[in-house]
């Protein structure tokens, strides 16, 4: 019995030893998660699209008449020392950004202990159709989809997210790409359904601050 009690303690001291002091210390922070953070959109007959992933970067907003180019954006992140922007405005709470236009973005950056995050929200022109089927993967060639649906012509990003989007009234076909960063679309004219039209395009680059739009926040109050 000695011999085996002997054996044991030659087999489980080193082991014992080795987990005691053997081990480098964790490094510091292992055990933090990151920062979680939220996104949300609101406003009348506002909805995102699609539902908020911290991990996808740009979203349309779909809109109604009533909207009227008036959202109310809230992003939080659960890192005390993060910071939020919406269009470059340094924001603490709920935020109204009103004058905007069909196919502006506003943007929203969240910086905290994960980096910075970029996020764009695309304001869609009242009615145009939401894009339920997105087809995303390796085998997919880079670049946009273009499309045309009634009367709207758009450039689509890999999750269905217009890039530029225009609303031309009248029924269109036939979108294509044309040099110097401009679209070629056709337009069907009033009169016979044979009757159409080639017109050139320009879509327009929304910038922060653009066409009068103004930015204001409600600070969020603790109780």
């Amino acid at each position: 019995m000695r011999s085996v009690a002997h054996l044991l303690s030659a087999v489980l001291l080193p082991v014992l030893l080795l987990g005691l002091i053997g081990l480098p210390p964790a490094p510091a922070g292992a055990d933090a998660s990151a920062p979680v953070v939220t996104l949300a959109v609101a406003g009348t007959g506002a909805t995102l699209r699609p539902g908020f992933d911290p991990d996808v970067r740009r979203y349309a907003v779909a809109t109604t008449g009533a909207t009227a180019g008036r959202l109310t954006i809230t992003a939080t992140t659960s890192d005390p020392a993060g910071v939020i922007r919406v269009d470059g405005v340094v924001v603490s709470g709920p935020t109204e950004v009103a004058g905007l236009a069909d196919g502006d973005e506003v943007s929203v950056i969240v910086d905290d202990a994960a980096g910075r995050r970029t996020y764009a929200l695309v304001y869609l022109p009242a009615g145009f159709p939401e894009i339920t089927k997105v087809v995303d993967g390796p085998g997919v060639a880079a670049g946009h989809v273009l499309v045309t649906l009634g009367t709207f012509a758009a450039a689509l990003d890999r999750n269905g997210v217009p890039v530029y989007v225009h609303d031309f009234g009248q029924p269109v076909a036939d979108l294509k790409p044309a040099p110097h960063g401009r679209y070629t679309v056709m337009r069907r004219l009033p009169g016979p359904e044979s009757d159409w039209t080639w017109s050139s395009w320009t879509p327009s680059c929304a910038r922060w601050g653009s066409r009068g739009r103004s930015v204001w926040s409600t600070p969020t109050t603790t109780t």
